[in-house]
C-alpha cells in the first residue's frame, strides 16, 4: 500500500510537481532509512520544545543565534554569515562542505569567485515575519518584500539556490529555469516537527 505525506507543515508553490511529492517521494525507501534522520527530527524537537516559548519574543539576531542557526547546525548546513553581494548583504551564503567555505574565503569577499564556490545564498527574518509582502502598504514587489529580496540575491550571486526563514516557515527557490518569486517550497517547521508520523521529516 502506498505511503502519503502528510501536507500539513507543507506547501509546494510549484518549485516541485505535486506528482512526485505524493507519489514518488514516499516510495522512496533510501531517504526515509538515511542514517541518523531519526537522531536529526528527535534534535530539532528537542530545540523546539526549548525554544517554542521564547522565540516570538526574540528579535531577529537573538532569534537567529537562539534558534536558526541552531537548526541549521542540526541539519549539516555549511555556512558564512553577513556575506556582501555587490552591495547587498545576504544573512547567508551555504557551502557543500568546509573545504568549500575555506576556498571561498580566500577569494575578494562578495565577488562573484566567492559565490562559484557556494550552493546556496540565504536571508532570515524575525519570527512569523510575512515573506511574500513587505511590512508597510508599500507595492509589493521592492526591496523591503523578503521574496524579491532573493530576487535580487540570485542576480547578485549566480547561486541556483536560495533559504528564506522567518523561523517558523522556511522557503526554498530556485533561480532555473528563472526566478520567480511565486515559486517556492515551504516547510512550516514547528507543525512538521509536532506532526505524528516520523517519515514526515
Amino acid at each position: 500500500m502506498q505511503r502519503e505525506l502528510e501536507f500539513a507543515p507543507f506547501c509546494n508553490e510549484g518549485l516541485f510537481t505535486d506528482h512526485y511529492l505524493r507519489h514518488v517521494l514516499p516510495e522512496e525507501s533510501n531517504l526515509w532509512q538515511l542514517e541518523g534522520l531519526a537522531e536529526v527530527r528527535a534534535a530539532l524537537e528537542d530545540l523546539w520544545e526549548e525554544q517554542a516559548e521564547y522565540v516570538e519574543g526574540y528579535n531577529e539576531q537573538q532569534l537567529e543565534d537562539n534558534f536558526i542557526k541552531r537548526v541549521l547546525g542540526i541539519l549539516g548546513h555549511v555556512w558564512e554569515v553577513q556575506t556582501t553581494a555587490r552591495g547587498r548583504q545576504p544573512d547567508y551564503a551555504f557551502f557543500p562542505d568546509g573545504a568549500a567555505r575555506d576556498r571561498a574565503r580566500a577569494e575578494e569577499s562578495g565577488s562573484l569567485q566567492y559565490w562559484d564556490h557556494a550552493l546556496a545564498v540565504g536571508d532570515a527574518k524575525h519570527w512569523d515575519r510575512p515573506l511574500s509582502r513587505p511590512l508597510s502598504r508599500d507595492a509589493s514587489w521592492d526591496s523591503k518584500n523578503p521574496s524579491f529580496q532573493i530576487y535580487h540575491y540570485f542576480a547578485d550571486t549566480g547561486r541556483r539556490w536560495a533559504i528564506l526563514t522567518n523561523g517558523r516557515k522556511w522557503r526554498l527557490y530556485a533561480s532555473e529555469p528563472r526566478p520567480d518569486m511565486e515559486v517556492y517550497y515551504e516547510v512550516d517547521l514547528p507543525a512538521l516537527l509536532e506532526a505524528d508520523r516520523p517519515h514526515d521529516l
